[in-house]
């Protein structure tokens, strides 16, 4: 393993760029998407939005796992979110 790993690890410049081969699968653009989910809200919590700011800005930090489990921790955090900006 150690020997793929040193393959691998010069091809890391590859990363973010039109070459990168898994800039386009579905599960890094989701992740893409939740960046910029996050760099709106916290432009929203800056403006001021109505919510406990606080509490919207740590939600985030509840998305974890891979695959179906951090798609569903998604789900929670954000519907979470969602009414915690409506107080």
């Amino acid at each position: 393993m150690a020997a793929i790993f040193k393959v691998l690890a010069p091809l890391k410049i590859l990363r973010g760029t039109a070459l990168d081969p898994f800039d386009y699968t579905g599960e890094r653009q989701a992740e893409v998407a939740l960046i910029d989910w996050f760099e709106d809200l916290m432009l929203a919590c800056e403006k001021g939005g109505n919510g406990d700011w606080l509490q919207i800005m740590q939600a985030p930090l509840d998305i974890r796992g891979f695959g179906p489990v951090k798609d569903a921790a998604e789900e929670i955090v954000k519907a979470r979110v969602k009414g915690l900006m409506k107080h």
